[in-house]
């Protein structure tokens, strides 16, 4: 008949007093109570998160498309993934550097893709908001060039596209682009005054309303209206490719059966679902 092997609370003084059959059941109770909880052979991988509303916000209560897309994503593929709030800045040097293995909602620029597989699902654009003395006879990026008092607007680290980030590249060359940290932080410095125009997405057209109650809120401008900027899930290059697999087949269900509508929809509304899906891509 087999022997039972000892007791945990007996262990280590039997091992001490040594007795080989007495180690081995040792080992062999730790390897059971390994095999009890079984890795997920996924990960953990680390995720970074932007402070953006509708994207993501952590007052009064986390949440956001973001968020739900990770949640969403770790259930489907069983990968263990976790998240951390940084800036955009920080969120692709960190990507570079491997402490982050992935991020969500990202605008898909050939330099991302050297450190990144990005698959996307959303599409993007930018618009111009102007306020003060350049409401009025500001109607293209040009009109703002020819003003050189004019300041602009923008955060560090994004991604603005072929036209906008063309521009704001000029700009700052030329001294007339202030750069926030973090979007909220922009429209906090640009309700302040410190610039006249600042660049933001339709989705974004809300929080900078919102700073001016009881004001006329500032004019926007749509001088890029038919660019489409590509949006996507990145995932770390040095991340294993039987990973990143198993999170492209989750997307790709989520995109299928119609989760990933719905969870747009739920924070953008469906008209601005309509407009941000990516289709037949």
């Amino acid at each position: 008949m087999p022997r039972r092997c000892p007791s945990w609370r007996r262990l280590a003084a039997i091992c001490v007093r040594s007795s080989f059959w007495s180690c081995a059941c040792a080992l062999g109770l730790a390897g059971n109570a390994s095999a009890a909880e079984p890795p997920s052979g996924c990960g953990p991988h680390v995720a970074g998160l932007y402070i953006y509303s509708p994207f993501y916000e952590e007052e009064p209560e986390k949440r956001g498309l973001d968020l739900d897309m990770l949640q969403e994503l770790e259930r489907r593929s069983g990968c263990s993934l976790r998240s951390v709030v940084e800036s955009r800045l920080r969120i692709w040097d960190q990507m570079r550097r491997g402490v982050l293995q992935l991020t969500l909602s990202s605008v898909i620029t050939p330099e991302r893709r050297e450190v990144a597989e990005i698959l996307p699902y959303l599409q993007a654009r930018f618009q111009l908001v102007l306020q003060g003395s350049a409401t009025a006879g500001v109607s293209s990026i040009a009109d703002f060039d020819a003003r050189p008092g004019l300041r602009l607007m923008g955060v560090r680290g994004y991604a603005y596209g072929p036209t906008f980030g063309a521009w704001a590249q000029r700009l700052r060359q030329q001294g007339r682009l202030v750069e926030a940290s973090d979007f909220h932080g922009a429209v906090r410095m640009f309700r302040a005054g410190r610039a006249d125009g600042l660049i933001v997405a339709p989705s974004a057209l809300p929080d900078v309303q919102a700073a001016y109650p009881g004001s006329t809120p500032p004019r926007v401008l749509d001088p890029a209206p038919n660019e489409r900027l590509l949006v996507g899930l990145a995932l770390s290059l040095a991340m294993p490719e039987a990973d990143r697999q198993r999170l492209r087949q989750a997307l790709a269900a989520m995109r299928q059966d119609g989760t990933l509508q719905a969870l747009v929809s739920r924070h953008f509304g469906e008209h601005g679902a309509r407009l941000m899906l990516l289709r037949g891509e």
